[in-house]
């Protein structure tokens, strides 16, 4: 996975966060979870186990909400960058 990192930041509103959610709800539920930005997408295939931790902080007037997921590569596919489209077409 290390040749294949994706990070995608931006800024958004509760709305369009709970859409990001329910679009990994149903990857989850499918196992695979798509990410794409204008540049890259990439393609993971979930394990049937995995580690989940959920942790919150406030710092500096800032509140983080944390959501981790982890899973061994052999047990999982990693399909690298594919032709992108848009999430929200669906």
């Amino acid at each position: 996975m290390s040749k294949s990192n994706f990070r995608h930041s931006f800024v958004t509103d509760p709305e369009d966060v709970a859409r990001y959610l329910e679009s990994l709800i149903e990857g989850f539920r499918s196992g695979t979870l798509t990410f794409s930005s204008q540049h890259r997408k990439v393609l993971l295939e979930p394990a049937k186990a995995m580690d989940m931790s959920i942790e919150t902080s406030a710092r500096k007037g800032k509140i983080r909400l944390t959501l981790n997921f982890t899973w061994p590569e052999e047990e999982a596919s990693l399909t690298h960058p594919l032709p992108l489209e848009n999430p929200f077409d669906k």
